[in-house]
């Protein structure tokens, strides 16, 4: 029987999870001891359990091997999203493709019981997903009121040192410049062509300035509304 396995880690830099290798031996032995002709091992490296365009990747795999069994190291890489993993699981079930998991087998979505079992664990999984989610939305916060780093790109407008934020010259006059070509009715691409003539040298990158506008923007229609309604 033709297998393509698969592996995941939401993280490229998180230590605490079983490494892609891992997954990757595990799932070869796994292969290895019940006779199953592993064609494949789809990665995913810093992707949340929770994007379903994931899936592609997978039944394309399926496809292109002519694949009858998907296998998995733990059901939690395969997703962490209990809706998407239950109707997936079943899609391929119909369409004749095992799902197995290292160390439980293959997975049974005909039995009632089994697929219970399978969902509530997708539950359990997704609330684990959660949970993570706000305690690292918590800290971040926490670091921010504090003027500690907290992500790997500062804010437009700031730099890092030592592991602080300080105010960035160059690019707080480029807020301010910014903000000119939009009182004069500049679109993206004429500030850009503005910025480059004055010889900005803060970031520039289409995406950021893009956002800096839209911030700008919407701080002023925000004032407009409150002077409006005093």
């Amino acid at each position: 029987m033709k297998a393509i396995g698969y592996v995941r880690r939401s993280k490229a830099s998180e230590e605490k999870t079983v490494s892609l290798q891992e997954q990757g031996r595990q799932i070869e032995q796994y292969c290895a001891g019940f006779g199953l002709d592993l064609c494949e091992i789809v990665s995913h490296d810093g992707v949340s359990g929770a994007k379903r365009e994931r899936w592609y990747d997978i039944k394309a795999a399926v496809k292109r091997h002519g694949a009858q069994a998907v296998v998995i190291y733990n059901l939690d890489r395969l997703s962490r999203d209990a809706v998407g993993l239950l109707d997936n699981l079943t899609e391929l079930a119909r369409s004749g493709t095992q799902v197995h998991e290292v160390g439980q087998g293959a997975i049974d979505m005909e039995d009632p019981t089994k697929r219970l079992t399978t969902g509530m664990r997708g539950m359990f999984d997704e609330f684990f997903r959660h949970v993570v989610k706000k305690k690292t939305k918590d800290a971040l916060a926490y670091k921010k009121s504090k003027g500690s780093r907290y992500s790997h790109h500062a804010p437009y407008g700031y730099r890092f040192v030592d592991a602080k934020f300080e105010p960035c010259p160059v690019e707080r006059a480029g807020v301010a410049f910014i903000q000119t070509c939009i009182e004069r009715g500049f679109g993206l691409d004429r500030t850009i062509t503005a910025l480059r003539a004055a010889q900005y040298q803060g970031r520039m990158g289409r995406m950021t300035i893009y956002r800096v506008m839209k911030k700008l923007q919407e701080e002023r229609e925000a004032s407009e509304i409150k002077t409006e309604t005093k």
